[in-house]
């Protein structure tokens, strides 16, 4: 089965806020008349889409408040509260080294083995090596590298702990399971790191140039 979940699309975002400003109606049937054409071309099944401008709170969207599985999305909630963290200890989460062991690789081979939307990342990590916190925390969020992120959690229970009690609070993810997200909660993640309320200045900024410089586009 095919699934898109379009978070923001730029260009669509904006055209389609502008259309919205002047006629609610007008802006959302316009995004199910994209949608319709996306089912019709066989490009997906199943669509969850919302925009926010983040400036004036203007919104517009399409089952937007179903819960879906957040699949990499959910990477961003880890990253958040490692940053959290290094707010105070900074050099001692960010340049800590950790050992990417077998039982860490073993463990991620048996979820993501025959899933194609596995990354296929040109180098993985190497069993036996020393990552720093900072280096798996790139990778996790730039390739979304599943071993990155389960290394992590595994050497950081507490801190996982900590992004899944974020997820609920916000009401992003559902009462005890933190892996189902609606697109239109998923984008209180962004606009914390937006306007700087969870986050300071510094680590604000590095989780936004990592988000932007991504190279895994599948959600």
């Amino acid at each position: 089965m095919k699934y898109i979940i379009l978070v923001s699309v730029l260009v669509l975002g904006i055209i389609l806020l502008t259309i919205y400003s002047s006629s609610p109606s007008k802006g959302k049937s316009e995004l199910q008349s994209y949608i319709q054409q996306v089912k019709k071309e066989g490009k997906a099944e199943k669509i969850y889409v919302y925009v926010e401008d983040l400036q004036t709170g203007e919104s517009v969207g399409v089952n937007e408040d179903r819960a879906v599985f957040a699949a990499s999305l959910r990477k961003v909630a880890t990253l958040l509260s490692f940053l959290k963290t290094a707010e105070t200890n900074k050099s001692i989460i960010l340049e800590q080294e950790i050992i990417f062991t077998k039982k860490v690789k073993d463990s991620i081979s048996k979820v993501t083995e025959g899933n194609e939307e596995y990354p296929p990342l040109k180098n993985h990590l190497v069993v036996g090596k020393k990552y720093k916190v900072n280096t798996l925390l790139e990778r996790m969020i730039l390739y979304s590298d599943n071993d990155a992120g389960a290394l992590l959690i595994q050497a950081f229970p507490e801190i996982n702990a900590a992004s899944e009690n974020l997820v609920i609070s916000l009401e992003i993810g559902k009462p005890h399971n933190a892996n189902f997200f609606s697109v239109k909660n998923t984008t209180k993640m962004f606009s914390m790191l937006y306007n700087r309320s969870y986050l300071n200045e510094e680590m604000s900024e590095k989780a936004l140039k990592l988000l932007i410089d991504s190279e895994y586009k599948k959600g």
